[in-house]
């Protein structure tokens, strides 16, 4: 919810860039996924919408340039990337900046040793 509140200005786990990932059928809920800002997702997009940053490896997505063609949804091997429905744009983890807001959240700094 840090995610989607800090980007989107609403708490939303659809808007997150984390995603957790659920399997029914095993009853699996895979702890949440951030990109590997690996490459199959920056090779598959067509307008070049999605980019590296060379100073700090992170991978983004230009939301100008995005099409909303969701070929990298489909190459991304861990489905880190999603569409957001109402701006018909892909998104995925940028690592806030450098700066991610989900650490700043996260509680597990605060459970004791061995938890």
């Amino acid at each position: 919810m840090a995610c989607s509140f800090h980007h989107e200005e609403e708490c939303s786990s659809n808007k997150s860039r984390i995603r957790i990932l659920k399997d029914n059928q095993w009853a699996l809920i895979i702890p949440p996924v951030h990109s590997l800002h690996s490459s199959p997702c920056v090779e598959s997009c067509p307008p070049g919408a999605i980019s590296r940053d060379e100073a700090t490896g992170a991978v983004s997505v230009d939301a100008e340039a995005c099409v909303g063609c969701e070929n990298c949804i489909s190459a991304c091997p861990i489905r880190a990337l999603a569409l957001d429905e109402e701006k018909g744009i892909a998104f995925k983890c940028d690592l806030c900046g450098g700066d991610p807001e989900c650490v700043k959240w996260c509680l597990m700094e605060h459970l004791p040793e061995g938890s």
